[in-house]
């Protein structure tokens, strides 16, 4: 378990990368549909619910162009996929390769409201590498509402405990956690 570091999110790499090149594929199903762009995924439409009372428009999650959720590799001895990656789209699955003959593959699914991104990376460079995932919610507190009825931020289930906090805490440090298995998650309110 990594305590929260004290630092200001760094927002630079969330404003200023070219992505054009990276291409977009839309995942949908009955309830929900989203865009992958790469490591990011973003415009969540939840088909089922509608903005407001007086609109047909269904309700979209991460939708403004700076929001979105990224999971991602760090590697201190390999080059491993980032957010200017070119997958090679085959058979639904995402697929990358490194110069060092290392493959990543990236399945992204849906099953009910629950986003799933499953990696299976292979390693064919005959040594031993060092590879840690990661995942950040990037929604900037500006573009949330906030009640007092209603808890919105970011939730994550690590090492048997449910950790929480809000947007407006999350724009002001960052939350590293360190553990075998957890998931997570964010909640809004619209």
């Amino acid at each position: 378990f990594f305590k929260p570091q004290n630092t200001q999110p760094n927002t630079q790499d969330t404003v200023n990368i070219e992505q054009s090149s990276v291409e977009t594929h839309n995942i949908s199903d009955k309830d929900i549909s989203f865009d992958v762009q790469g490591l990011r995924i973003s415009d969540v439409v939840l088909k089922q619910h509608l903005k407001d009372s007086k609109s047909k428009e269904s309700m979209a999650l991460l939708a403004d162009e700076n929001d979105f959720i990224e999971v991602g590799f760090v590697s201190s001895d390999i080059q491993v996929p980032n957010i200017n990656t070119k997958w090679k789209n085959i058979s639904n699955d995402m697929v990358w390769n490194n110069d060092a003959k290392i493959s990543f593959v990236r399945k992204v699914s849906v099953d009910g409201y629950v986003i799933k991104v499953s990696d299976t990376i292979t390693n064919n460079s005959g040594k031993e590498i060092n590879i840690a995932p990661y995942t950040r919610v990037v929604q900037h507190a500006d573009n949330t509402k906030v009640s007092g009825a209603v808890e919105t931020g970011g939730v994550v289930y690590a090492n048997s405990k449910l950790n929480y906090a809000n947007w407006n805490k999350l724009n002001k440090k960052s939350f590293a956690y360190s553990t075998v298995n957890g998931s997570f998650g964010f909640a809004d309110q619209y």
